[in-house]
């Protein structure tokens, strides 16, 4: 499975990154701000829907 890498450049981007996000597993340690760039990053587990096959299971 492929990286999921999101952006968010405004409230509307936010909204797809809270839907795509919203039971992921965050470890405080995966979480970082670069204050030069501005820029908040982390790192999340999530179950992927996506590539569920029969009888709902997925990949994680």
């Amino acid at each position: 499975m492929a990286d999921l890498k999101l952006l968010a450049l405004d409230s509307d981007d936010l909204a797809v990154i809270s839907a795509h996000t919203q039971d992921a597993v965050v470890r405080v340690g995966d979480m970082g701000y670069a204050q030069a760039d501005k820029r908040f990053a982390m790192l999340m587990n999530r179950y992927d829907w996506e590539e569920g096959t029969v009888r709902n299971k997925g990949v994680r």
